[in-house]
């Protein structure tokens, strides 16, 4: 099993803070943002007022999306969000993607393991085909890739990331009064 080296830290060592900045809705070629060690250890990762959620020993939780309920994880490798929706329109050129006619608002709540906790967020679903136009762009804020089933979890990818601060509590961990393994934003 690997360890996060982060908790292996003399200090700063109970989660970590990624910050991304968000790109305009249609894209953009970069963004800028920050990795920080430690959550609430220092002035720079203190949480304020996000939500923690306690999420499952492999980073699972719940997503209330389009009236189902389903098994979800944080992924800021992930280029797009992946989700199962029978009513967004698949795309023409791209069919692996969402092509709404222009970006689309779209509300989930997420809710953690214990389902005690949770936080109603916003996003944009954006057509595909026109966001892979702009080839050069690789910052897509409303890039959405199509689960292939009503069964499949929902990964909420880059997209998520875009214009907020989400901080992963490790295991064991104790911050806000949750004991981690958590997320917060």
């Amino acid at each position: 099993m690997a360890v996060n080296p982060v908790s292996r830290l003399p200090a700063d060592n109970n989660g970590v803070l990624l910050s991304l900045a968000a790109p305009s809705v249609n894209g953009s070629q970069t963004v800028t943002g920050s990795l920080v060690f430690g959550i609430n250890t220092e002035a720079n990762n203190s949480p304020g007022n996000a939500n923690f959620l306690a999420v499952s020993s492999t980073g699972a939780f719940t997503t209330s999306f389009g009236g189902a309920v389903y098994t979800s994880y944080l992924s800021s490798t992930a280029s797009a969000n992946f989700l199962y929706s029978s009513t967004l329109i698949t795309c023409a050129d791209y069919v692996a993607y969402y092509c709404p006619s222009g970006a689309q608002a779209e509300s989930a709540t997420l809710i953690d393991t214990n389902s005690v906790s949770s936080s109603a967020i916003t996003f944009n679903v954006n057509n595909a085909d026109l966001d892979f136009t702009n080839f050069h762009f690789a910052a897509l804020p409303g890039l959405t890739a199509i689960q292939a089933s009503s069964t499949a979890p929902i990964i909420w990818g880059l997209p998520f990331f875009f214009g907020r601060s989400v901080y992963v509590l490790f295991s064991g961990q104790v911050v806000s009064s949750v004991t981690g393994p958590a997320i917060g934003f």
